[in-house]
């Protein structure tokens, strides 16, 4: 018996794609990143809490978000990578495998700065 608590299929609504940072040797003896796409997949998005400041005169509005995604055997998730959703670029703070029967990943992240 499922409760309410438990992610059920129709709860992965959003489009969320994860992106390595990749270092590539740009002939001058530095290197550049860029991103390349690693895995695209539905997950369930939940915008915890955000905050707000002024930066040069400017309002900033930080969010921190939570994503549940399905595990997949075939990719690893890691906190070197960064998240797009909507849009957003989000910075991965946490990754917690919920170790349920349905085999879910939790993560925490945060607006890129």
């Amino acid at each position: 018996m499922r409760t309410n608590k438990e992610v059920k299929a129709g709860d992965f609504r959003e489009r969320v794609s994860f992106y390595n940072n990749n270092l590539t040797e740009d002939g001058f003896g530095g290197f550049t990143s860029s991103a390349g796409l690693a895995y695209t997949c539905w997950a369930k998005v939940t915008n915890l809490s955000g905050t707000r400041s002024n930066s040069e005169d400017q309002m900033v509005i930080k969010n921190q978000w939570e994503i549940l995604i399905r595990d997949n055997t075939l990719v690893t998730i890691t906190k070197a990578m960064h998240i797009n959703y909507k849009g957003k670029t989000l910075v991965i703070d946490s990754i917690i495998d919920l170790n349920e029967f349905d085999r879910v990943i939790k993560i925490i992240a945060k607006e890129r700065e």
